[in-house]
């Protein structure tokens, strides 16, 4: 009897140990490259939904039986001995791959999908703790035009980098509101009068979560300087240039929403709060004064524009 529970006992931490073993198993991706002279790709062409021809991914393999989805979906798969091919469409980023008895590994693609190219990769499943080479940091280039309203008045321009998510962004605003005509008097004598306009300088950071692939939601806080200055207003007398131009800095924050169009371009429309951190003496002069310059230096924004990706 003591004998039988003992085969017992060992059976069960030969069980144990079997199953811890297979949950330590990852899937594991590597050498992922371009393979040029594999002409598959343009011998047996596969189109997505725009008519425009597949790129190839193959994986050598020693197990067939893996699942592989693509964020833009997978349009053929082919299994050979060895080998699982893959048809999917340009700018393809993402893999999502699945495997009985491990977790799903979502492997961000290293390389820019583009069409009627063949890449090539290995694909397994691993038990022990492998130093694998650190993919390279994705980093996305873009610039951006558009127009903004009820706080300084006009056309933007923005450029941005956006690595893992991460987006810094630098950029203008040109002003074309003017505000009313503003007289200044030293006793009952008119000593300047002035039409203002008001130009901003910006410098933004934020978190894109990109929650689907098609749209982008981005907090962000950051600080914008503005520079107001006057043109003396015709046919007005101006005996001095103490109320020419004045400035502002505010603390911003606010929540881009964006949508892709193509493959490169963004439509986002972004509201924003001016927090004013700073205002020079004339600004709080002209504040006081006229209510469109008030707007230029606190209170909401919004931005409306787009964006194209590098």
């Amino acid at each position: 009897m003591k004998r039988f529970v003992s085969i017992l006992f060992l059976c069960g931490l030969l069980t144990v140990s079997g199953n811890s073993q297979v949950a330590a198993q990852t899937i594991v991706v590597g050498d992922f490259a371009e393979k040029p002279t594999d002409l598959t790709p343009r011998m047996d062409p596969v189109y997505d939904n725009n008519g425009e021809k597949c790129a190839n991914l193959v994986f050598n393999v020693k197990d067939t039986t893996f699942v592989i989805e693509g964020n833009l979906g997978v349009l053929k798969r082919k299994t050979k001995v060895g080998e699982i091919r893959l048809w999917v469409p340009e700018e393809t980023s993402r893999l999502t791959i699945r495997h009985e008895g491990t977790f799903p590994l979502r492997y961000e693609i290293p390389l820019r999908i583009v069409t009627l190219m063949a890449y090539h990769a290995y694909l397994d499943l691993e038990t022990k703790k492998t130093k694998e080479a650190k993919a390279p940091t994705p980093i996305n280039v873009y610039i951006g035009a558009g127009f903004n309203a009820l706080s300084v008045q006009g056309l933007s321009v923005a450029v941005g980098v956006d690595i893992s998510h991460h987006v810094i962004e630098a950029g203008g605003i040109y002003g074309i509101q003017k505000s009313d005509n503003l007289y200044f008097y030293s006793g009952d004598k008119l000593t300047a009068a002035y039409q203002y306009q008001a130009i901003r300088g910006f410098l933004k950071y934020g978190y894109d979560f990109k929650p689907a692939d098609m749209a982008g939601v981005m907090p962000f806080v950051g600080v914008a300087m503005n520079v107001i200055s006057g043109k003396a207003v015709d046919g007005q007398t101006t005996n001095t240039e103490d109320f020419k131009r004045a400035s502002s800095v505010s603390v911003i924050g606010g929540v881009r929403l964006s949508v892709l169009l193509g493959k490169y371009v963004r439509l986002h429309i972004t509201p924003e709060y001016d927090f004013g951190a700073y205002k020079s003496k004339n600004c709080k002069l002209l504040n006081e004064n006229d209510d469109d310059i008030k707007k230029w230096t606190e209170g909401i924004g919004l931005n409306v524009g787009v964006m194209l990706n590098f």
